[in-house]
């Protein structure tokens, strides 16, 4: 035989005003004791940081010193480079201002942040530091008109020829989801904000990622999505010429699944439409006869 039983939740007993009252005061006590912790750790971190300075800034100059007396300029480079341990940087519009603004987040751009200090390394050391930065990071931007923007002015405010030192960039050419929009017309005209990258030092590595985000659609081979992608892509044809006369090393990768080294020979629909087949993600056969399209001039 079972019994079912009931349990009744109990009803918690109301607070009187004597009750609320000391609920208050502990959590104003703890408040305070919380701003008080806090008051602490930044005055201990404060003497922390100025014990270090003391210790490390002599120690850090004498090694400067040491490396620009007995290493030749390419040893330098390598030393720099394993410093500058952010191979890939992404540039924004807040690191455009000033260096020293609280709101800058341009110190983040370095992992040895103490080389903006005077104290820690001298003048020299930091314009090589710097240097070696923009020559061997790859700079990826927020959008196309920062571009200019970064070629123009030496973000450390060393007056570094930003332009003759800069070996690699990668640029989103136009914005994800374009496939979509009607206005084609917009999504080409973003390469003129590009050019400027004709003047970067010859034989600079250019990268286009090409994010379609209708993957899907244009690999599966439906001709009114290739055709649209096609006609997008063309678009930056004039600029990957100007960059390739000039020397530059230009690589166009589409979604990931299509990585080209861009020559001259590239720069036409019916190229990049016959890339797509021989990637044998799309058959002819299989669902369109040659696109009328791709061979558009």
């Amino acid at each position: 035989m079972y019994k079912t039983f009931y349990l009744e939740r109990s009803t918690p007993p109301a607070r009187d005003a004597h009750s609320s009252y000391h609920v208050h005061d502990k959590n104003v006590a703890l408040e305070k004791l919380r701003q008080n912790i806090d008051r602490s750790q930044r005055s201990l971190s404060e003497d922390l940081n100025n014990r270090i300075t003391a210790f490390a800034a002599p120690e850090c100059l004498a090694i400067c010193d040491r490396i620009q007396q007995n290493l030749p300029r390419e040893l330098r480079d390598m030393v720099y480079q394993y410093l500058l341990s952010q191979s890939d940087v992404f540039i924004e519009q807040t690191d455009f201002l000033p260096l020293h603004s609280p709101r800058s987040s341009r110190p983040q751009l370095v992992d040895s942040l103490h080389v903006l200090q005077p104290e820690f390394c001298d003048a020299s050391t930091r314009r090589e530091l710097f240097e070696a930065w923009y020559k061997f990071t790859t700079f990826q931007f927020a959008t196309n008109t920062v571009v200019l923007e970064f070629l123009s002015k030496d973000l450390w405010d060393l007056d570094l020829p930003v332009r003759q030192l800069v070996r690699n960039v990668e640029i989103d050419i136009w914005p994800g989801g374009c496939m979509f929009d009607t206005d084609l017309e917009w999504c080409k005209s973003m390469s003129k904000y590009l050019t400027c990258l004709t003047d970067v030092k010859k034989g600079a590595r250019i990268m286009l990622p090409v994010a379609t985000l209708a993957r899907k659609a244009i690999w599966h081979g439906h001709e009114h999505d290739i055709c649209k992608f096609l006609d997008i892509l063309s678009g930056v044809f004039p600029l990957v010429k100007e960059l390739l006369d000039v020397g530059h090393n230009v690589t166009i990768e589409v979604d990931s699944s299509l990585v080209t080294r861009v020559k001259s020979d590239d720069l036409s629909k019916e190229v990049w439409y016959q890339k797509i087949l021989d990637k044998k993600v799309v058959s002819r056969t299989e669902h369109m006869p040659q696109l009328a399209c791709a061979n558009e001039s």
